[in-house]
């Protein structure tokens, strides 16, 4: 073999040694966090989610149940202790904004008034949104700004994060005796949502 082929050959290999490398999967950093409720709160987990994770890992949000009150909380993984939210007693079901800049739940006041409510993770008054109506059973904020909720006996819902309007996204077919929507989640490239639906047959 020529020396020119012998520097082709190298050549050749390495620049395949170097797309083979760029192409792998490059690992991701690991992280092990551990939160302690105090004693006397446990995880507030009846018919709801009670856990909320930010999609850029920096935040989770929790619902802690003391007795007959539950409290939403919220903290940041580079810090040691979780904040309180405000207006976050009673509330459920928290949520985050895709660049985790916003942290979403459905308020705990009465049954028919429950609001649609945003906080920034950075602190501050939380915002209402829209009226969540009866059974508030879940949201999702979409990558175009909408929140699709479960709201109420119409359907499955949308709104902008910003407040206005409230569209129905799907009704329910009572000829099906299709009852509630529960557990929306807007899949990746938000053109797509995934959610659970209930019939009258359905234990509530």
């Amino acid at each position: 073999m020529t020396l020119v082929a012998v520097i082709a050959t190298g050549l050749a290999l390495f620049n395949l040694f170097r797309l083979t490398r760029s192409s792998a999967p490059r690992s991701r950093p690991v992280t092990i966090t551990e939160i302690s409720l105090p004693s006397d709160t446990e995880l507030a987990l009846f018919r709801a989610s009670a856990v909320a994770i930010s999609p850029d890992s920096r935040h989770v949000a929790y619902v802690a149940q003391r007795g007959e009150t539950s409290e939403l909380y919220l903290r940041a993984l580079d810090e040691m202790e979780a904040k309180l939210v405000d207006k976050g007693e009673g509330a459920v079901m928290p949520f985050f904004s895709p660049g985790g800049e916003w942290l979403g739940f459905l308020s705990g006041g009465e049954l028919m008034k429950r609001e649609l409510m945003k906080v920034s993770v950075s602190g501050g008054a939380a915002v209402p949104i829209a009226v969540a109506g009866t059974n508030g059973r879940g949201a999702s904020w979409a990558p175009d700004g909408n929140i699709v909720f479960a709201g109420s006996a119409a359907g499955l819902l949308r709104v902008s994060a910003n407040g206005g309007e409230v569209e129905v996204v799907r009704s329910h077919d009572r000829e099906r005796r299709e009852k509630h929507s529960r557990f929306p989640q807007v899949l990746p490239g938000g053109r797509a949502v995934l959610f659970t639906l209930a019939t009258a047959d359905t234990e509530s």
